[in-house]
């Protein structure tokens, strides 16, 4: 198994503690590993970031979106209207 495979395998739990934390260098990292940037990452596993906080009752949603909307150059309700709409899908489920 490759790095890059390694990294996406294990970003669905790597990242909400990452961006509970507001650790954008490591996003960075991340990010780089897989040939991408921060912001897709965010697009990509936000539902899974805001959907964890959700569930978990995470005191830290939203400096979690904050962070997310300013890593996605996106006003808040835009981001937690894409995300949120898959969050709560997955809570759902």
């Amino acid at each position: 198994m490759s790095e890059q495979e390694v990294v996406e395998h294990m970003l669905k739990h790597a990242l909400p503690p990452l961006v509970e934390a507001g650790n954008k260098s490591a996003l960075e990292v991340l990010a780089g590993k897989i040939g991408s940037d921060p912001q897709n990452l965010l697009q990509n596993y936000g539902h899974t970031i805001i959907a964890k906080c959700l569930y978990e009752g995470a005191q830290y949603t939203l400096p979690v979106v904050t962070f997310g909307a300013y890593i996605c150059s996106t006003p808040h309700g835009l981001f937690c209207h894409f995300v949120l709409d898959w969050g709560i899908g997955i809570l759902s489920w």
